[in-house]
């Protein structure tokens, strides 16, 4: 006759295994595994081990077994053939947990157990159990059937847990990265450049947990140290390509960023005796379109690990800000003797003229034209274009509140933010909602930007447009001869975190064309200080809307408008960009 398993063990086991998924720390999870084995089998005596894929290492982490945890000669690599083979004997039989004595008697220690804990083909662990069903137990029963159940649900609980601890972890670096990030935006206003260097250095140690790094400035002809947190000039210039150039100076001129994940173990590099005490650097450019600066140089994680590639891209976005930041305090040095009012202007019109992309994209049977006239020395409209690749291109259109350098800040910060989240392929509406979370976290309450994103896609037949609180966007339909206006019902970005915004999908004709603009054309004042509108703006369109090009079409709106001025003073931006697939 089978063995039975008595109902009170049975009912143990189902509760037992309920209270795994109300635990929320490990340790309580390992305490009640603890507490159930001892209710089910009159003992607890066994031994956790967890993979440690940076020492590449099975190690215990948890025991209640004498001496069993930390016990160096119970860890095993994650490669070795033993490992192995146990792993491809529970494959090929299909195990869960096993009490076969070809298995038990493998391990350097007393075991009557084994289970593999494992998602997948993914091994999280091994649950080794020491010893068997107390002898004292009057009903035996079968001890592994019933381990099976609470070997499954020990695994699911593990890996709920685990999840949320490496949600948590990854939600308290991104925080940290976030505050890093706005501390290094902060510097933008910085203008002593000794402490704005120290400060970029140290903050950006602290956004990827960095052991030390230096700045390098070029000047008189070469880069110089000119702030080392732990890293010599001598150390960083110890690196170098096979071919002996230098890695920063490649850096430097090249304007690219370089991850060396294991510089000792990376064949493309000659690395000299001081320098070999570096494990993983990453090395970025300073620089803005006019002006070359220096190199940022961070160097090995507190951790041990090597920096991945999401910190490069973390680095790349408080290089682009501290950049802007540098450039700001070398043109307030080189101007400090002249006239402050003006200076100001002068650096804010630098950073503007940086912003706005000095060329206009190429596309496929289509023309692409943009125009900005500011109404003082900094204006608050922005505009830009991210090339997508195979057929895709994004389009924004945009308008800070305010004029000026803070204006010019906040641009600077959204077009950085804009550009990695729209590289990672999201759609126009997810792209917003990031972008105004970070500057809700990043600018100042009475500051705010109307935006509007157009994604062109399917080679241009198609548009994907979401709008934060900006101007209606007008499309002319070629076909009918009419101008579409797509108003927004959303509010604009940094005002309210967590919003959700909506988004609309249009198809573009040949011969359509999509029009985006600020409020210096449509409300441009005439003598009688009557505004030109979004009426007449539709109207003009839809008489021109034919003509061969988008530049023919914004010259004709510029004309317009300045027509319709007749002299008057212009209060406000006037930047327009046209999006025209070519005509039938």
């Amino acid at each position: 006759m089978r063995p039975t398993f008595s109902s009170i063990r049975a009912s143990r086991l189902l509760y037992g295994t309920g209270d795994f998924y109300t635990v929320t720390r490990l340790e309580s999870l390992y305490q009640q595994l603890e507490q159930v084995l001892f209710e089910l089998l009159g003992q607890s005596s066994f031994t956790l081990f967890f993979p440690n894929e940076l020492e590449n290492r099975l190690k215990p982490v948890y025991s209640t077994y004498p001496n069993g945890q930390g016990s160096e000669p119970w860890e095993f690599d994650l490669d070795s053939a033993l490992l192995q083979s146990v792993q491809e004997t529970y494959d090929s039989a299909g195990l869960l947990l096993t009490d076969d004595p070809a298995i038990v008697a493998l391990w350097p220690f007393p075991a009557r157990y084994c289970a593999l804990l494992r998602e997948e083909s993914t091994l999280l662990g091994m649950l080794i159990l020491h010893e068997g069903l107390d002898p004292a137990i009057s009903e035996p029963f079968p001890v592994a059937e019933i381990l099976e159940p609470l070997v499954r649900h020990f695994t699911c609980a593990l890996m709920r847990i685990k999840s949320q601890e490496e949600y948590e972890k990854n939600l308290n670096e991104a925080n940290a990265r976030l505050l890093a990030i706005n501390e290094i935006g902060e510097l933008l206003g910085q203008l002593n450049l000794d402490i704005l260097l120290s400060k970029t250095v140290s903050l950006t140690l602290q956004l990827i947990r960095a052991e030390v790094g230096n700045l390098m400035i070029f000047d008189q002809d070469r880069l110089q140290s000119r702030v080392e947190w732990g890293l010599s000039e001598e150390v960083v210039n110890g690196i170098a390509w096979r071919g002996g150039r230098r890695m920063v100076e490649g850096v430097f001129e090249d304007r690219l960023p370089i991850l060396i994940e294991d510089l000792q173990g990376d064949a493309r590099f000659a690395v000299a005796p001081s320098s070999r005490q570096i494990h993983s650097i990453v090395s970025l450019p300073l620089y803005t379109t006019r002006r070359d600066i220096g190199v940022l140089n961070v160097v090995n994680t507190k951790g041990g690990e090597s920096f991945s590639s999401e910190n490069m891209a973390t680095l790349q976005t408080a290089a682009g800000l501290a950049s802007t930041a540098i450039e700001n305090a070398i043109l307030h040095r080189e101007a400090v003797e002249r006239e402050v009012f003006q200076e100001q202007l002068r650096i804010a019109r630098q950073i503007w003229e940086n912003i706005l992309p000095r060329t206009i994209p190429a596309f496929p049977n289509a023309s692409i034209s943009a125009r900005s006239l500011p109404a003082i020395v900094v204006g608050g409209d922005f505009y830009d274009f991210i090339p997508l690749g195979e057929g895709r291109l994004g389009i924004v259109m945009a308008d800070v509140s305010g004029k000026g350098i803070p204006a010019a800040m906040i641009m600077n910060m959204a077009k950085t933010l804009l550009h990695i989240e729209a590289a990672r392929d999201k759609a126009p509406d997810q792209v917003l909602q990031i972008v105004n979370n970070q500057l809700v976290e990043s600018t100042k309450m009475d500051s705010f930007v109307t935006l509007i994103y157009v994604l062109i896609e399917d080679a241009g037949r198609r548009a994907v447009i979401t709008n934060a609180g900006h101007h209606p966007c007008l499309i002319y339909r070629h076909r009918s001869g009419r101008c579409e206006e797509l108003p927004s019902g959303n509010l604009p970005l940094a005002i309210v975190a967590d919003q959700v915004f909506d988004r609309r999908e249009v198809d573009i004709e040949p011969g359509d064309c999509i029009v985006l603009y600020t409020d210096g054309v449509t409300e441009a004042m005439n003598p009688q200080r009557e505004m030109f509108d979004t009426a007449r703006l539709r109207q003009l369109l839809e008489a021109t809307g034919e003509k061969e090009s988008a530049e023919a079409i914004i010259e004709q709106i510029y004309a317009d408008v300045k027509a319709f001025q007749a002299g008057a003073a212009q209060h406000d931006d006037t930047t327009v960009v046209v999006f025209k697939r070519d005509n039938p």
